[in-house]
């Protein structure tokens, strides 16, 4: 489902680069947008091939590092299509959803991806459900 009723979509997705020091590592997580109109699926896959995947948000300060105007977003979060997962809401790089960020309830919701909405001032992010084909 390519979006048109909220415009271009922003793609985000995250890379991440290792660099050892003695017994410590550091890794550094960056965001790229895409300002391309694409579909979950498009989108994950063309992070996965330019980049590393979807973006995956841990914390608020994943948020936070999110510099951008007001946009609409695909996010990694989607619904498992695998029969061992159930139909749990999981992120593209196969970690379990936990955050709890958004006050939504995921258990009754209906759409099977999720796109974030993000004001200009960063202090707003909404979660909006979608569902498209996988």
């Amino acid at each position: 489902m390519k979006s048109s009723l909220f415009g271009p979509l922003i793609l985000l997705l995250v890379s991440s680069s290792s660099v050892v020091f003695g017994l410590g590592s550091v890794v550094k997580k960056f965001y790229k947008p895409i300002q391309d109109v694409l579909s979950w699926k498009e989108a994950q896959s063309y992070c996965r091939r330019e980049f590393t995947d979807l973006a995956t948000i841990y914390t608020e300060s994943d948020i936070t590092n999110l510099y951008i105007n007001e946009y609409y977003s695909w996010i990694g979060l989607h619904r498992s299509t695998t029969p061992s997962q159930g139909s749990n809401w999981i992120w593209s790089d196969g970690e379990n959803y936990r955050v709890d960020y958004w006050q939504y309830n995921m258990a009754n919701a209906t759409g099977n991806c999720a796109m974030v909405k993000y004001n200009d001032k960063r202090s707003i992010m909404e979660l909006e459900l979608g569902r498209v084909e996988l």
